[in-house]
């Protein structure tokens, strides 16, 4: 599960030990959702035989719905990394700094 940001902090202010971190954790997020999906798919591949229950499509819908949610939200955690490191090479490029 990914970490909050820290309290009182933006997602500008995270040191390069703490993006690291979140990086790592929000890529074994993905490579989590990424497995759920393989899946789902492999039970809608099946093209529904005669067989299929309704149940189980349903329940193949609704795991690729939260993980769906999941990579939303490892997005913006991605995003946060992102405005972190952006700062971070701005500082440093910066002259005035």
């Amino acid at each position: 599960m990914s970490p909050k940001p820290d309290s009182g902090k933006t997602p500008a202010d995270l040191t390069l030990k703490q993006v690291a971190k979140k990086t790592k954790l929000v890529t074994q997020e993905i490579v989590s959702a990424e497995d759920e999906l393989t899946v789902a798919h492999a039970v809608l591949d099946k093209h529904l035989p005669d067989n299929a229950s309704e149940a189980d499509v349903r329940q193949a819908v609704l795991a690729t719905e939260r993980v769906k949610k999941r990579l939303k939200k490892s997005v913006k955690e991605l995003e946060t990394v992102q405005a972190s490191l952006d700062k971070s090479v701005a500082a440093k490029t910066d002259p005035a700094s």
